[in-house]
């Protein structure tokens, strides 16, 4: 039988996916919807597209990548009430496709917290066992055999960092502040 105990890294990677959705949702607590929505560069993704996608990511490797469980937006049927797609979480979309979606700055900060409240338990159960265990994912188009710590750590934190930082440097180009620490 398979230890269940979590892992001594199970909750310090939890507490860091926290945080991470915490330091998401803050940055944009504070914009409009035209704001969230704005192309500070022409062609590219808004600042919504780089919050959406960092959340999908993380919903979709916790839930279902790790645990076949519906993720959150599939659970509350968002695809629907915003008409997006389903599964798509904005990898390897096309630009312009990526800059037409819209969001409404309320229910992306709704579903960050519903995200961070549905993953993070999951990640603060992990046994060692589990962790350093492997999991088939698609990852870029390509499927691939990783190790869950990598994902988390790669996939999750590092990849939703640098979504993060892109998202600080949107907000300046729109001329709003870092928002407060």
């Amino acid at each position: 039988m398979a230890d269940t105990t979590p892992g001594a890294l199970a909750e310090p990677l939890a507490a860091l996916v926290g945080a991470l959705i915490d330091d998401l949702n803050g940055a944009i607590a504070d914009l409009a919807d035209d704001e969230l929505n704005a192309q500070a560069m022409a062609g590219h993704p808004s600042i919504g597209f780089h919050h959406w996608h960092v959340l999908r990511t993380a919903d979709n490797i916790v839930n279902f990548v790790f645990h076949r469980a519906r993720p959150v937006w599939v659970e509350q049927r968002l695809h629907e009430e915003w008409d997006m797609p389903r599964i798509d979480q904005g990898t390897g979309m096309e630009r312009a496709d990526a800059a037409a979606m819209r969001f409404a700055a309320a229910g992306l900060v709704r579903y960050g917290e519903d995200v961070r409240d549905a993953v993070r338990p999951k990640i603060a159960a992990m046994a060692d066992g589990f962790l350093i265990g492997t999991t088939p994912a698609r990852i870029a188009g390509e499927m691939t055999e990783r190790r869950r710590i990598d994902t988390l750590g790669e996939v999750v934190l590092a990849h939703g960092s640098q979504h993060l930082g892109q998202i600080q440097v949107l907000r300046q180009l729109i001329g709003k502040p870092p928002p407060a620490a």
